[in-house]
C-alpha cells in the first residue's frame, strides 16, 4: 500500500493552508488566497548490480505508481514522468521498447561520433572507387592500410576524425576536400548500453512480481 500524505501551501508565500478541515489536507485558503496540493507516496527501488562480468555495472532504479521513474547508474542518470500510462506502471513500462524509452530518457542527449561505423563507411566508399577504376589496385591498398591505422585510434570527435583523415592517404582519396569523407554519429553509447544491456533485468524482475501477484 502506498502511504500518502497530502498538504496545502499557498503558492505565494508558502505557508501551510491551515484552517476549518486542515487535518483532511486544508480545504480552506490562506490569506492571500493561493493553494497548491502537495503528495507525498512511497516509492519502490530497485537496486541492480553485476559483478565478475566483462562489463561490470550498478544501477538504482526508482519508480512510483504515479507514473515517475527515476534511474541512476553506472551508465547515467535519466528520469521521467508519465501522466498516463494506464492502471499499473510496471505492467506499462513492460510493454515499452528501447527505441521509445530513449526517446523518454534521452531527448537532449547530443549523438556521438562513431569510429567504427565511420570506417566501415570509408571502406565502402574505397571499394567503389576500385569498382569505377578511380583508383588503381595499389593506390586502393595504401587507403585501406590507413583506415587501419584509424582503427587502431582512439578517435571520439568528428573534429579529431577529419584531423588524422587530413593527414593520412586519405585525403587523396577525396581529393583534397576532405568534407566529403563519411562522418556517422549515433545515439549516446552510455545510454544505449543502459537500455539494452541493464534495463532487461530490471523488466525481467518486473513481470516476475506481476506473476507472483496474480498467483
Amino acid at each position: 500500500m502506498l502511504e500518502k500524505q497530502k498538504l496545502r501551501f499557498c503558492q505565494k508565500c508558502g505557508d501551510v493552508i491551515y484552517g476549518p478541515g486542515v487535518e483532511n489536507c486544508g480545504y480552506s485558503l490562506c490569506e492571500c488566497g493561493h493553494q497548491i496540493k502537495i503528495k507525498k507516496q512511497t516509492i519502490e527501488k530497485y537496486s541492480l548490480k553485476a559483478e565478475g562480468l566483462p562489463n561490470s555495472w550498478w544501477a538504482d532504479i526508482a519508480i512510483g505508481q504515479d507514473g515517475f521513474v527515476s534511474i541512476q547508474s553506472d551508465y547515467g542518470d535519466y528520469n521521467y514522468f508519465w501522466n498516463s500510462f494506464g492502471k499499473n506502471i510496471k505492467e506499462f513500462l513492460i510493454g515499452c521498447d528501447v527505441s521509445y524509452l530513449y526517446g523518454k530518457f534521452g531527448p537532449n542527449l547530443e549523438r556521438e561520433f562513431d569510429l567504427k561505423a565511420s570506417i566501415k563507411e570509408l571502406r565502402k566508399y574505397i571499394l567503389e572507387s576500385r569498382r569505377t577504376l578511380a583508383f588503381d589496385a595499389k593506390d586502393c591498398r595504401v587507403f585501406w592500410d590507413a583506415t587501419k591505422d584509424l582503427e587502431r585510434m582512439s578517435i571520439t570527435s568528428s573534429d579529431r576524425w577529419y584531423e588524422e583523415l587530413c593527414e593520412s592517404d586519405l585525403d587523396r582519396l577525396y581529393e583534397g576536400d576532405i568534407s566529403y569523407a563519411p562522418c556517422v554519429t549515433s545515439n549516446n553509447f552510455h545510454l544505449t548500453f543502459f537500455l539494452k544491456e541493464i534495463w532487461p533485468h530490471f523488466i525481467a524482475c518486473l513481470k516476475e512480481e506481476l506473476k507472483i501477484s496474480r498467483g
